[in-house]
């Protein structure tokens, strides 16, 4: 499994759509970053976590695309040439879709620290010891971990139901993100760091979450699971 394993990742890794929609996010994120975060969100630094989140959130919509790139990749021709070779060794076929999806989460989490890393590296170079590394590092497993499970079980539920489903979904989600959502529910978080500072009514406040974000964050990165799950056990009665 660890040769499939391999061989999935790379070959979802060295396609040029990937590599550009990568380029193409971090050069959305280098704008974001020094057009809007550089001034502050909210009447905050611009190196506050709260900065730092609308930048991320913003580049959550791109980041979906490569998922959802990754999860069609997976039924793709290059991958099904090798499924009759799956099919006959004693591997169960949910297993074998396990591992693919192993291989689709890693390329995806290897784009994500490609926009951390950009965002700390420009915060690093412009305030130096005045960023908080710590505290943005562990703001981006916040941000991105829930969104890789919801959006990785949605995309996978949906792919095998039907093939356009998934391109649907994302465009449902890109339009719920324009329009005020309560913070509990705003996957994408934006409309929570812009304005929950406004709220607090102190100027940069530190960075704060309440139980309703993180139980909302909980709710969807267990209902990804989920999904993953019920697409499992859908794969496994397809044959």
């Amino acid at each position: 499994m660890n040769k499939i394993f391999h061989y999935e990742l790379k070959r979802l890794v060295c396609s040029k759509f990937f590599a550009g929609i990568l380029v193409i996010c971090l050069a959305y994120g280098w704008q974001v970053l020094s057009t809007r975060t550089i001034l502050g969100v909210s009447s905050t630094a611009p190196f506050s976590p709260w900065s730092y989140g609308e930048y991320l959130s913003e580049l959550l919509p791109l980041l979906g695309i490569i998922l959802l790139f990754l999860v069609w990749n997976i039924s793709s021709g290059n991958s099904l040439r090798v499924q009759p070779l799956i099919l006959a060794t004693p591997v169960s076929k949910s297993r074998y879709l396990l591992v693919k999806v192993m291989a689709a989460a890693v390329a995806w989490l290897a784009a994500a620290l490609c926009t951390v890393l950009l965002g700390l590296a420009f915060l690093l170079f412009l305030f130096g010891g005045a960023v908080p590394v710590a505290v943005l590092l562990l703001l981006s497993a916040i941000i991105l971990l829930p969104v890789l499970l919801f959006m990785l079980g949605l995309f996978l539920l949906g792919s095998r139901l039907h093939p356009l489903l998934p391109v649907l979904l994302l465009l449902i989600l890109a339009a719920l993100s324009q329009f005020f959502l309560p913070a509990s529910a705003d996957i994408l978080g934006k409309s929570f760091f812009t304005n929950y500072p406004l709220e607090l009514g102190i100027l940069d406040p530190p960075l704060s979450l309440p139980t309703s974000v993180i139980a909302g964050k909980l709710f969807y990165a267990l209902g990804g699971v989920g999904m993953l799950f019920a697409a499992l056990r859908l794969e496994e009665k397809k044959y």
